[in-house]
């Protein structure tokens, strides 16, 4: 009987590491793919300053040069910044002019791309990436829309420049449709419908899954209508229900000195849309019987306009105040100063 402890014993071991890494393999395949805008130190972070559309790089002749770096995961404080990824990256100029820059440039380190803005408006950035797991192939899709503005050179843009983007080369992706008084300026706040299209293979698709989370984890699902469309009315929920949430935030203001919660005005959000397939085929040498398609669409927006009309309405008021208390003291101090008298004595 003692013979087979060992063996036995061997053999549980190795299944259950076995089991352990498919499911870490399976887990780590499953996160959504999306482009940030933000570098992934501190280090690198003191050659970008900001502009209207995040983080740029500014040469000396005041040039703009956009850099996005991939990543995986929902979670946006979690979030690892990826290297070494077989996709091809894919850039649409405000003209819709596509090239297909190579990754690593300037950061060899991680999947990043670096391409200049000559022009004022939208430029669009995709990460298109293709693999085939026990019969099912996967295509991952993350696009960034990019806004390059200007102040110095005007407010006076084309509407065609405005508008919106899709690539023919992306077979699932997400477009942000305009609001009607939209300009380079435009950022819409919590509690504002924003409306999103879903195209497949650059037609509306219907039915698709969409779903919308925010960095402070606030998520909705949704489907797109019969044209495509879907829209959230985004919250600015800050409030977290469960402890290891709550750990992650008091973390985050020890490494910001406690000014992260006081300061911040923009929050992000990321919208994912799933869409599959039964049509069987093969992709490099390895046979599927299904297709999972997975897109991504960060951004930004800002919190409730009441939220900051508060603000000045409390600054205002207690402006007003310190200014009737700085009179109130200044006219009972006057009062109290009897002038020079001169008293003659009559001895």
């Amino acid at each position: 009987m003692r013979k087979f402890q060992i063996p036995m014993l061997f053999l549980f071991m190795m299944l259950v590491v076995t089991t352990n890494t498919h499911a870490s393999t399976k887990q780590q395949n499953s996160q959504p793919l999306w482009l940030s805008g933000a570098p992934p130190n501190m280090k690198m972070m003191e050659q970008f300053t900001r502009s209207h559309g995040g983080m740029v790089i500014r040469d000396e002749e005041r040039n703009y040069s956009k850099m996005l770096w991939l990543r995986a995961g929902s979670s946006f404080n979690k979030a690892p910044y990826l290297s070494k990824q077989i996709g091809q990256f894919y850039l649409f100029d405000v003209q819709s002019k596509a090239s297909q820059p190579a990754s690593n440039i300037a950061d060899p380190e991680h999947t990043a791309i670096k391409f200049k803005m000559p022009d004022e408006g939208y430029y669009n950035a995709y990460y298109l990436q293709h693999s085939v797991r026990e019969g099912v192939r996967y295509v991952d899709v993350a696009k960034r829309e990019v806004l390059k503005h200007n102040c110095g050179l005007g407010h006076d843009f084309d509407v065609e420049q405005h508008r919106p983007q899709s690539a023919i080369q992306i077979p699932l992706e997400l477009i942000r449709l305009r609001f009607d008084d939209e300009n380079y300026h435009t950022r819409f706040n919590s509690g504002k419908n924003v409306l999103f299209k879903v195209l497949y293979n650059g037609e509306a698709l219907a039915g698709a899954r969409v779903t919308i989370s925010t960095e402070e984890g606030w998520s909705r699902k949704s489907k797109s209508d019969s044209e495509g469309i879907v829209f959230f009315q985004v919250i600015q929920d800050r409030f977290k229900a469960n402890e290891e949430a709550k750990a992650e935030k008091e973390a985050k203001k020890e490494e910001t000195g406690g000014r992260h919660g006081r300061h911040r005005r923009i929050e992000q959000f990321l919208v994912i849309v799933e869409h599959s397939d039964n049509m069987a085929g093969e992709y490099n040498g390895k046979p599927y019987e299904k297709t999972q398609y997975t897109s991504t669409f960060p951004g930004q927006f800002s919190g409730p306009l009441n939220a900051y009309k508060s603000y000045a309405y409390g600054l205002s008021f207690g402006s007003a105040g310190f200014l009737l208390l700085g009179v109130g003291t200044y006219m009972y101090r006057r009062r109290r100063i009897k002038p020079f008298k001169e008293v003659d004595l009559d001895e």
